[in-house]
């Protein structure tokens, strides 16, 4: 039994270690649109070439004309994450396209894998097939990216990207055709970004690594007293509690009021200082890196708490009892061999699980001791008999209730042991409807770090805010070059 409790408490401090290293690289990756573009990026050519302000701008001309959304997204280093799964993930989290339309498309470029895919948005799987995107990296795109144009490369593939939107019952070669659109912009060599960038990025692997609470909380303990207070005093309050209980099922005696002072006190605070522990413990490490990986704490934590306290309950309600005439440990009764201690009332109560009595036997001195207990169905006290047996054994509904008028319900209530019986009116309250909202809105939040990207994007003729709760069934293509 102790055995399996230490598992059980050790696996509340083990499971948190398991973070999700893409999502914290994700949640580096600052949202454009909080600074009302479309572009991140996190190496720099955009913005050193000038291209960054005139992609912003044909996006936001592109968003007003069709209401589509683009991201462009540009990373040295995501590691060793698939690009295209990662370009999904990042898709569904900042929700690129309008809710309901889910008319986003994504654009990433990921330098170190020499990797460029396109995500695209459920809605526009049927405008923009796969295919069509395959053929749009390998005509408007990779062929510039191969010769280091990088930024005519990017500004060609979202003009492809706007005009296939724009043109959706056009030919594929229709769509790719871009003969009236002439950009120059020159980059400066790749190599002029690398060697910072891998400096930041093995930095930036450092940070990422995910850290659980044995790393944060006991690697550090002073600090993590000073800035987890509340944490480590409700975890205290719950160890305490289990040293103590422990220690009352070691006496050689119990009594109902050992008993009753776990039941009513003892069992009520460890839950409160348990979950406050636990729950300010999620809380503050949701906070900080916004995933919902530390939710998995309130699994072992609850298993333990009901684990450690049903055994500790059990043990001390079980605990012989010691007769107050001749001093002697007495018998504690089961089954019907306790019944005829009991009262007809008493036991319809246990009957129907409304009251449980344990009754303890001294074969010394024969005398005996009842100990009442709450049972797992409580019912109210009779108002004729008096016994714990009045519930409620049935209900008809006279009129249900609605948005104009209130409902009307006769319940039927009775003893069972005495059989008495009233009628009562219980009348229900009007319906009433509640308000929603049309506007579009994100679903998350995310925080920008200065550490992951060397610019940011640029202002745009679009407002400030955020992405429209779009979502992508994995749609798209990806070459390499």
């Amino acid at each position: 039994m102790r055995s399996v409790l230490s598992l059980l408490f050790s696996l509340s401090f083990i499971l948190p270690i398991f973070a999700d290293p893409m999502d914290d690289r994700m949640l580096r990756i600052p949202n454009p649109r909080e600074s009302g573009g479309w572009v991140h990026d996190g190496v720099g050519y955009l913005l050193d070439s000038g291209a960054l302000p005139e992609i912003n701008r044909i996006i936001s001309r592109a968003e007003a004309e069709t209401d589509a959304e683009i991201a462009v997204v540009i990373l040295y280093s995501i590691g060793n994450e698939l690009p295209k799964e990662f370009a999904n993930r990042l898709f569904k989290k900042w929700g690129i396209g309008k809710s309901g339309r889910d008319n986003g498309l994504l654009l990433l470029h990921v330098v170190d894998q020499r990797r460029v895919e396109i995500e695209t948005g459920y809605g526009l799987e049927g405008t923009i097939p796969d295919i069509l995107c395959k053929r749009i990296l390998e005509t408007n795109i990779i062929p510039y990216f191969k010769q280091d144009l990088f930024s005519q490369g990017i500004i060609y593939g979202v003009q492809s990207l706007i005009q296939a939107i724009q043109k959706p019952n056009s030919s594929i070669d229709e769509k790719l055709s871009l003969d009236s659109v002439l950009y120059t912009f020159v980059d400066l060599p790749m190599l002029h970004y690398t060697t910072k960038l891998q400096k930041e990025e093995e930095t930036l692997s450092e940070e990422i690594k995910p850290k659980g609470m044995i790393q944060r909380h006991f690697l550090d303990p002073a600090q993590s007293t000073k800035e987890y207070f509340i944490f480590w005093l409700a975890l205290s309050i719950t160890l305490l509690w289990f040293i103590v209980g422990s220690i009352l099922t070691l006496l050689p005696f119990g009594t109902h009021s050992i008993y009753s002072f776990h039941a009513y006190i003892g069992r009520t605070i460890s839950w409160l200082a348990g979950f406050t522990a636990f729950g300010t413990l999620s809380y503050y490490e949701m906070i900080e890196s916004e995933t919902s990986y530390s939710l998995i704490n309130f699994v072992p934590l609850i298993i333990t708490l009901f684990t450690i306290n049903r055994w500790i309950g059990k043990k001390l309600r079980t605990n012989p009892r010691i007769c107050k005439v001749c001093k002697g440990k007495m018998t504690l009764l089961n089954g019907k061999s306790q019944n005829k201690f009991l009262t007809s009332g008493e036991i319809s109560e246990e009957k129907i699980k409304s009251v449980d009595y344990d009754i303890w036997y001294c074969k010394a001195c024969d005398r005996t001791e009842k100990e009442k207990y709450s049972g797992i169905s409580p019912a109210k006290k009779c108002p004729k008999c008096g016994f714990e047996t009045f519930r409620n054994i049935s209900v008809r509904v006279v009129r249900s209730a609605t948005y104009e008028t209130e409902g009307e319900e006769i319940h039927n209530d009775q003893c069972a042991h005495c059989k008495h019986q009233e009628l009562r009116t219980v009348i229900l309250s009007k319906l009433t409807k509640s308000s929603s909202s049309d506007s579009y809105s994100s679903s998350d939040s995310y925080s920008s770090s200065d550490s992951y990207s060397s610019s940011s994007s640029s202002s745009s003729s679009g407002s400030s805010g955020s992405w429209g709760g779009g979502s992508s069934g994995g749609g798209g293509a990806g070459s390499s070059y």
